[in-house]
């Protein structure tokens, strides 16, 4: 409280006005962030990984990862959402909840791909690779 409503409620006591008890100021979560900040950086670094692993800078060994990294930045991403949504900024949670899932599912798709999840032909298999690598 500011000095003049400390000095306010005091003279209100005083006169023998009943004066609510004051409650401790209200804590929202991530009001003193902006998730914009974490969104743009994870959205920064999963689209230079992305954009290097269709162009081939990675090397056989390497590309093998490449899910985990997917899979791992849907989680900021999806806390960026969330953040974005709490503070009321649904443009933003909006933009990053679309890439989170884009990420997520590119990450399942891959993995899915590498694990023969979905029971691609062995026909079919050199068409498939092409569309992940």
């Amino acid at each position: 409280m500011e000095s003049s409503e400390i000095t306010a409620v005091a003279e209100a006591r005083q006169a023998g006005i009943p004066v609510p008890a004051s409650a401790p100021p209200d804590v929202l979560i991530g009001a003193g962030g902006d998730p914009l900040a974490l969104g743009v950086s994870v959205f920064a670094i999963g689209a230079l990984t992305l954009g290097m692993l269709f162009v081939g800078v990675f090397r056989p060994p390497l590309s093998g990862r490449r899910p985990g990294y997917h899979l791992y930045q849907r989680i900021p991403l999806i806390l960026t959402t969330v953040w974005g949504f709490i503070r009321g900024q649904s443009v933003l949670a909006g933009i990053f909840g679309t890439v989170a899932g884009l990420f997520t599912t590119f990450g399942f798709l891959v993995i899915g791909l590498d694990h023969n999840w979905y029971a691609i032909p062995a026909a079919d298999v050199p068409a498939a690779q092409r569309c992940t690598s």
